[in-house]
């Protein structure tokens, strides 16, 4: 089980000189059985969080159909509303 864990890491050639160590990127060779693992732990786990209701109405990561700029645009009308209502408005990033 130990070799699922185990990845084998090529340099992947992005552009222009070939010679320069910066010009590439490093890519993990997986297990096939290892990815497909993951999948299927991956689309079990959003099936039971969704099921659930234990995510967030407007998390976008990890989620099909859902974009960034669906929360944006909450967030965006959120703090405007506050805003037009008179309320101090804080975001900590």
């Amino acid at each position: 089980m130990s070799h699922l864990l185990k990845s084998r890491v090529v340099p992947l050639f992005k552009k222009n000189d070939k010679t320069e160590v910066g010009n590439y990127r490093p890519v993990s060779i997986l297990y096939v059985l290892s990815k497909t693992l993951e999948k299927i732990i991956f689309y079990q786990a959003q099936d039971y969080l969704t099921r659930n209701e234990l995510l967030y109405e407007f998390q976008s990561v990890f989620r099909q159909r859902f974009s960034t700029d669906t929360c944006l645009i909450h967030l965006s009308d959120y703090v405007r509303l506050q805003m037009d209502k008179c309320h101090l408005v804080v975001m900590v990033i």
